[in-house]
């Protein structure tokens, strides 16, 4: 026996044993779904996330009693307070990641900012030594 059909039929035992297990775990499923139905006979069958109550449904903006007007003042105000925070949001941000003129960097933080980029970049660009 060569080294290569010894390795080929190796192979095939572990996908054999993978297959099979997969079986296995596809049958132990299938008989954890019958004696649930079984011992939950009136349940329903549904997938993940479908347990809805009938009293958590949602009224239309229609039937809330809301005039045309109303409606139309509160999308303005939900728009206006959704910019705000993205504005306010944004300007954390670029304060944080570029330094606000009002709160720049000492000098000392600047030294030590470069000198840990400095640091990562030589990271990746070192040449290993050969022995």
């Amino acid at each position: 026996m060569t080294d290569i059909s010894a390795g080929l039929i190796i192979t095939l035992i572990g996908m054999g044993l993978v297959f099979l297990a997969l079986i296995l775990l596809w049958g132990l499923m299938y008989l954890m779904v019958l004696f649930a139905n079984r011992i939950f006979p009136d349940r329903e069958e549904g997938g993940a996330g479908e347990d809805n109550d009938p009293g958590d449904e949602v009224l239309p903006l229609e039937g809330a009693g809301l005039t045309e007007n109303e409606m139309h003042l509160k999308s303005a105000a939900a728009a206006v307070a959704v910019g705000l925070a993205l504005k306010t949001g944004a300007n954390a941000v670029a304060a944080l990641a570029l330094g606000s003129p009002a709160q720049s960097a000492s000098s000392w933080q600047a030294v030590h900012r470069a000198n840990r980029l400095t640091q990562r970049l030589n990271l990746f660009s070192r040449k290993t030594g050969r022995n």
